[in-house]
């Protein structure tokens, strides 16, 4: 079934492989209209955004998105020759299996973090980040309330500012003031706020 993380996660993948490559590339996002079959709906209306516009002369790739929730998910590619373009693709489509990561960035890089893999996530500065099992931060681009949403049931709320993996909490932590610390396996520690704590009690099995 398509949904718009997993749509995401490979046309960001795509999108990074396509920009390092020396070919021009259009991208079209095209939405399915019901009871259209193929040749009218690739007429018809779509959306296109020119994410690397072709120079002169230049060789132009255009990208198709068709989201039809009751089609079989598959990526078509039609090329004029193999290149290490074309193997890329094909290596990150294969490698990708559903929705078990998130595009993680760090300054220069972008990488699949895996879901298992991520320990916290913390906003800081008003923006979201991964603290992973190596201890290492890597910004994402959803809201904490979109992470929420979109992340598997080991993780939980315990705080305002901050998810965590519960499977990932090496203990908790009572400082002298009464309040209650989540450390994790990597090091990391963040504060839990009363109002989750009882929650969180819960799902550890802590009484």
């Amino acid at each position: 079934m398509v949904n718009t993380l997993s749509v995401f996660i490979v046309l960001t993948e795509l999108y990074h492989i396509i920009m390092k490559s020396s070919i021009e590339f259009s991208f079209c996002a095209v939405r399915r209209k019901k009871n259209t079959d193929e040749s009218s709906f690739m007429t018809g209306s779509k959306q296109c955004v020119i994410v690397k516009p072709p120079k002169e002369g230049g060789t132009v790739m255009k990208f198709h998105l068709i989201i039809d929730k009751n089609a079989e998910e598959e990526i078509q590619a039609t090329v004029r020759r193999e290149s290490e373009l074309t193997e890329q693709l094909e290596n990150i489509v294969l490698q990708y299996n559903g929705m078990d990561k998130i595009p993680a960035y760090t300054e220069d890089t972008m990488k699949l973090l895996p879901f298992s893999e991520i320990e916290c996530i913390s906003v800081f500065s008003g923006k979201s980040y991964a603290i992973d099992r190596s201890g290492h931060k890597y910004r994402l681009k959803y809201r904490l309330c979109e992470l929420d949403n979109m992340l598997p049931q080991n993780f939980t709320r315990i705080n305002k500012s901050a998810l965590a993996n519960k499977d990932q909490i090496a203990h908790l932590a009572v400082s002298f003031n009464g309040s209650v610390d989540a450390v994790f396996k990597c090091g990391y520690r963040d504060y839990i706020s009363r109002r989750c704590l009882a929650d969180l009690k819960r799902r550890l099995g802590i009484k």
